[in-house]
């Protein structure tokens, strides 16, 4: 009310002023100036844009998907270009016990290395989803870690994409880096840099954004560093292995290769039984052979079955090798 009357007192005193010197005078006030004055004289306060049904007190779901409280609404402002959002409101990040809106507790947690200390959260990074913080005070970098349930996400490198655009929509002047597809714990996961300057703080910044299919539930690490160097990014790449709490199995399980059943061995066929060698009969031996000729001509027959089974593959070597010498013998 004070800043008010002496905006109302100044302005009338410089038009008195002007008339009584009958004299015309410029003066410039920069556009940021302008809105202050503007805001002071009105009351009009916040830098968010609602519905024509908004009210003081309701919840508010930002294009981020964060969620607010409508603190109070100054009217249709020209600073609200939208049709569908006409009216300027003052927000507040909602803070919730929980990562999300379904109240859900994150099983996962971090286990911080050496010279990394936990940090109480910052209400605006609670309204975030972030339900851990840590800092590295000698690195100059610090982390923060939120979930979220994975049902409902069919496609994660879409996701992933979708929460590296916000962090760079948080940015100006803002690079990311290629998308890393890797595995941490046995667990999918995907990261990429993201560098630029801060919005509100309008200093240099390099994020290193991982999240990991966590099974049943969706982690997001995001790490960052004011001064980058290959030692400390190396640091930030280690964080998400001390990820725990995670599913052992994966998310969308590959279902194991149908077995290969061989083929039934064919069954082993007995060889054919070898005619036993006629007994010598001395009486019928024609004139000028012997009953040595004809043992020799029987083991002959013999062997020549029996090469010619183990060619066509009905017998084993070995039984080859045993038959063959079992004939033998005969000589």
């Amino acid at each position: 009310m004070k800043i008010k009357r002496f905006l109302s007192w100044s302005a009338l005193l410089l038009l008195l002023a002007a008339n009584n010197a009958n004299a015309f005078f410029f003066l410039f006030i920069p556009g940021s100036m302008t809105g202050k004055i503007t805001d002071a004289l009105t009351g009009s306060e916040g830098e968010n844009c609602v519905g024509p049904n908004a009210k003081v007190g309701d919840t508010i779901r930002l294009p981020n998907g964060n969620l607010s409280t409508v603190k109070s609404l100054s009217g249709t402002s020209s600073r609200c270009t939208q049709p569908e959002f006409p009216i300027r409101a003052m927000l507040t990040p909602k803070v919730t016990p929980t990562s999300d809106l379904n109240r859900y507790i994150a099983k996962a947690g971090i286990d911080l290395p050496s010279g990394w200390e936990p940090i109480e959260l910052p209400e605006r990074q609670r309204a975030n989803g972030f339900f851990f913080g840590a800092k590295n005070s000698s690195l100059d970098a610090g982390l923060g870690l939120s979930a979220r349930k994975r049902e409902g996400i069919a496609d994660m490198l879409t996701y992933f994409k979708s929460r590296r655009d916000d962090q760079i929509s948080r940015l100006n002047d803002a690079q990311s880096g290629e998308i890393e597809t890797l595995e941490i714990n046995g667990r999918p996961a995907w990261r990429c840099e993201i560098r630029g300057t801060g919005k509100s703080s309008g200093k240099e910044v390099t994020f290193m954004l991982t999240i990991l299919d966590g099974g049943s539930e969706i982690v997001i690490l995001n790490a960052w560093m004011n001064t980058p160097s290959p030692e400390l990014r190396a640091e930030l790449r280690r964080l998400a292995y001390n990820i725990s709490g995670l599913d052992s199995q994966p998310a969308d399980p590959v279902p194991p290769p149908t077995p290969t059943i061989a083929p039934a061995s064919p069954p082993a066929v007995a060889p054919p039984p070898v005619p036993a060698a006629p007994a010598p009969v001395m009486a019928s031996t024609p004139p000028g052979s012997s009953t040595l000729n004809q043992v020799k001509k029987s083991v002959a027959e013999r062997l020549s079955e029996l090469n010619q089974l183990h060619k066509n593959g009905l017998i084993t070597d070995d039984d080859y090798s045993a038959k063959k010498k079992e004939i033998l013998q005969d000589l």
